[in-house]
């Protein structure tokens, strides 16, 4: 083995401790940044003076510059090594960092999930009774016979288009072809507001007429509506009787003649107050 020229290494300054009270190498404050020519320079002069002197290569040393050849063989190196020869170097357990020094490690155990079951819904009891529906019209229906629907059907399309009363409705059905039985049947399945049938057969009166009160009432009770039901309808209607004195005089004397004193008696007769009967006469001009 060839002589190596020696190179003077410098003694080791004095060593530092950190805030924790561990000693801080001496080699880690100075040698980290040595190029790396000079770390193969110091590896070979060490084991050339291991060598002369017969220690163990395995033997611990404690000495800083040791310590510090250790922390520098350890160090990964972000440049590739062109030199074959590899550096193997033992640390003396004694010379290692303390374990205040060091940092702790903490192992992290991964969290297990557990999967609770949904809880099943409990439906609260109740001492009261149930509630009992009605039976729909379509559960009634569903019984009735082929006449019995037709009759229902044709009740239903009348009523969509004008108004009646009860009995006139019946009487409809009767005059259709329908049997008694029939006919009642669907007058009473369908659902309808005979008060809302007078109103709305006196609106269709006076659309057509002039009428006084008590004439249009007794229009409806001829129509089959109770008293009740054609008083409900009028007074609902509640036209202007004066206005529907005029337009009854002006009526009488477009197909016939009259005397003011013989109008004024027509008007009386169909049922219109004095007043309202001088009203039409004088609206005419007599």
């Amino acid at each position: 083995m060839g002589v190596l020229a020696m190179t003077e290494v410098p003694p080791p300054p004095t060593l530092h401790t950190n805030e924790a009270g561990g000693r801080l190498s001496w080699a880690r404050k100075r040698f980290l940044k040595l190029p790396l020519w000079a770390w193969i320079t110091i590896a070979l002069i060490v084991i050339g003076a291991a060598s002369s002197a017969g220690e163990d290569k395995s033997a611990p040393s404690a000495s800083p510059g040791n310590e510090a050849i250790q922390t520098a063989s350890t160090k990964p190196n972000s440049t590739k090594s062109t030199t074959p020869d590899t550096v193997t170097m033992t640390t003396d357990p004694s010379t290692t960092t303390s374990p205040e020094s060091s940092a702790p490690t903490t192992s992290l155990k991964a969290p297990t999930t557990t999967k609770i079951p949904a809880p099943t819904p409990t439906v609260p009891t109740t001492s009261e009774s149930p509630i009992t529906a009605s039976p729909s019209p379509t559960t009634a229906r569903s019984t009735e016979t082929v006449s019995q629907k037709n009759a229902r059907r044709s009740a239903e399309s009348y009523l969509r288009y004008s108004a009646f009363s009860r009995s006139g409705l019946i009487d409809q059905l009767l005059y259709e072809g329908y049997s008694q039985e029939d006919a009642e049947y669907a007058v009473g399945a369908v659902a309808v507001d005979w008060n809302e049938q007078s109103f709305k057969s006196a609106q269709s009166y006076l659309r057509y007429s002039a009428f006084s009160r008590s004439g249009l009432i007794d229009q409806l009770l001829y129509e089959g509506f109770s008293n009740d039901q054609a008083t409900y309808g009028v007074d609902r209607a509640n036209p202007d009787w004066n206005e529907q004195a005029f337009k009854s005089a002006q009526s009488y004397l477009r197909y016939s003649s009259f005397s003011r004193s013989g109008l004024i008696d027509q008007l009386l007769y169909e049922g219109f107050s004095q007043s309202q009967a001088e009203y039409g006469v004088n609206m005419v001009g007599l």
